[in-house]
């Protein structure tokens, strides 16, 4: 047998709690014997375990280590989910339940990361917009989007659009992904890439989905009035703090063009 009765259930479901737990005590084990004075320690958020990892200086380096399991392009899924056009043949199902179901020991999550990754790659503005695309959420406070929702919308956009759009500049793509973003607010749904039947959405309070939509569509309405102000932008996306060390920067740099333009002068 792959895994002993200890982690299936009565009715030889396995269990995720059991695979989770035995995958986090094998990473206790492997950190105690390695001694490791870089790895300070580690958090789990979800079904992943993550290490925090020294680097130079003071910076930390976030490694996520997620138990899965493996399956080949046999055990591919049908009733509903779409064909597999990639070619990377194998997915994965993670320890997690729903986040609108109770836990349940039963439920694992499907994982088609790699699949996705290919469909993503080589399409130049895309990441850089989908990282600004998660900027703009995380200023705006939209805690209850995870970014896995906002790649969702990514998959489907590359889908329906010829793969130009994505050469264009990255001021365009990104306007165009928060228009896509507020029009699936607006409509209260993001529906799963690979089977559209579910709605990521579905376990938002729909309040909080339209305040969320108010929030966007002020944002663009916000830029598309003040196309001529190059901070526009910097003063909706970012933070207070980040927008005013932009500023002191953009100051700096101002005041050593001054300098360098004075120095040139008096060479002359």
């Amino acid at each position: 047998m792959l895994f002993s009765q200890k982690k299936t259930d009565d009715s030889k479901y396995l269990q995720a709690s059991e695979i989770y737990n035995w995958a986090r005590s094998l990473i206790d084990k492997a950190l105690q014997q390695l001694n490791l004075d870089l790895i300070e320690k580690y958090s789990t958020c979800g079904p992943a375990i993550t290490l925090h990892i020294h680097g130079s200086g003071e910076k930390v380096i976030k490694v996520d280590l997620v138990p899965c399991i493996a399956f080949g392009a046999d055990k591919w899924l049908r009733n509903g989910f779409r064909t597999n056009n990639t070619a990377v043949e194998t997915f994965f199902i993670v320890p997690k339940s729903p986040k609108n179901l109770k836990w349940n020991s039963r439920y694992w999550r499907l994982s088609f990361q790699q699949q996705e990754r290919e469909i993503l790659s080589r399409k130049q503005r895309l990441k850089p917009a989908l990282r600004l695309l998660k900027k703009a959420r995380d200023t705006n406070g939209h805690h209850q989007i995870s970014s896995y929702y906002l790649k969702t919308i990514i998959l489907w956009e590359v889908e329906k659009q010829n793969s130009s759009l994505w050469e264009h500049s990255l001021s365009f793509v990104f306007m165009h992904l928060l228009t896509v973003y507020r029009e699936c607010l607006k409509s209260g749904e993001i529906p799963y890439y690979w089977n559209k039947k579910n709605d990521l959405l579905a376990g938002i309070n729909p309040i909080t989905i339209e305040n969320n939509y108010y929030r966007i569509d002020r944002i663009i309405n916000t830029i598309d009035r003040n196309l001529q102000d190059p901070f526009t932008v910097a003063k909706l996306m970012l933070h207070p703090w980040e927008y005013n060390q932009l500023m002191d920067n953009e100051r700096e740099s101002i005041e050593d063009e001054i300098q360098n333009n004075k120095s040139l002068c008096t060479l002359l």
